[in-house]
């Protein structure tokens, strides 16, 4: 584990402060998001997507492990940042096409199925901590197969894909946020629910304007 020595970095936190944190560093990611989705073209990241795609592997691969092993909120912030820069790269043909209203339609549907999970996970977390290894192995299983399926035939799985990822998203925000409930509050602990969040509410939103899109 990658420790500190830094009484202030390992210190308990309020509930209120270590809420506005992780909404902080969420807000942080989104904008990231938004602003790599605003500078990229289309074209250009459709000609390195083979690259791109090898990046972002290794480099959210990189950042979990940062963010998951440190207990310095600094190299956990980065560690975050390692996984937000080049989802927002992803995001660009994700977003093409669609107009402003509609992606803001999208994106206040994830903050509600967000809150929802959350504020389920705070009431029931044994329910999600009881569920959640299925939900993995069922989503894990269908992801696979669904690009085995458009790796070999050309073929998706068509809306119900969708919804299916909604639903195993959900049900990891709900666990990760019951479970952070029942940890110490400090900022590094802030950050890292922040960046476990991120991509389950990353994937909804993708999954929300890939129904739009069908």
């Amino acid at each position: 584990m990658i420790t500190t020595n830094s009484s202030f970095k390992n210190s308990t936190i309020t509930d209120s402060m270590f809420n506005l944190i992780v909404g902080a560093t969420l807000t942080w990611g989104f904008l990231m998001n938004y602003f790599i989705v605003q500078s990229l073209s289309f074209e250009w990241v459709v000609q390195n997507s083979v690259w791109i795609s090898l990046l972002y592997l290794v480099s959210a691969f990189s950042g979990h492990v940062l963010f998951e092993k440190s207990d310095n909120p600094v190299i956990s912030f980065i560690g975050y940042n390692m996984i937000v820069l080049p989802v927002g790269v992803l995001l660009v043909p994700i977003t093409e096409g669609y107009d402003a209203n509609v992606l803001q339609t999208v994106f206040l549907q994830t903050a509600l199925i967000t809150g929802i999970m959350m504020a389920l996970g705070s009431m029931f977390p044994k329910f999600f901590a009881k569920t959640v290894g299925v939900v993995s192995t069922v989503v894990l299983a269908i992801v696979l197969s669904h690009l085995a399926s458009m790796i070999f035939f050309g073929e998706t799985f068509g809306v119900w894909y969708e919804y299916v990822i909604i639903v195993g998203m959900s049900i990891f925000i709900g666990f990760y946020w019951s479970y952070s409930m029942s940890c110490e509050k400090t900022v590094d602990k802030a950050i890292d629910t922040a960046g476990l969040l991120y991509l389950p509410i990353i994937n909804i939103m993708s999954a929300l304007l890939g129904i739009r899109r069908s």
